[in-house]
């Protein structure tokens, strides 16, 4: 659940609608929904491609780091 607190946490620091994410990395509004409730899984591709639009790691999103440095 992790992965999604902080794909919806970098969205909204962002400014951006589940619509305007979903429209970044060519996926539905429903399926960034999905991402933040933790009732969907990204693909590898669109996960990595979220990393890039929040400039971070994917390390970061998964929680495998906490420091917020590697953030934003």
């Amino acid at each position: 659940m992790l992965i999604g607190k902080r794909i919806k946490d970098l969205r909204i620091e962002k400014g951006m609608s589940q619509q305007d994410l979903g429209d970044l990395v060519g996926v539905t509004k429903v399926s960034i929904c999905g991402y933040e409730n933790g009732t969907r899984t990204p693909s590898l591709e669109t996960f990595d491609l979220l990393a890039d639009i929040f400039g971070t790691t994917t390390d970061y999103l998964l929680g495998r780091i906490n420091d917020d440095t590697y953030c934003c």
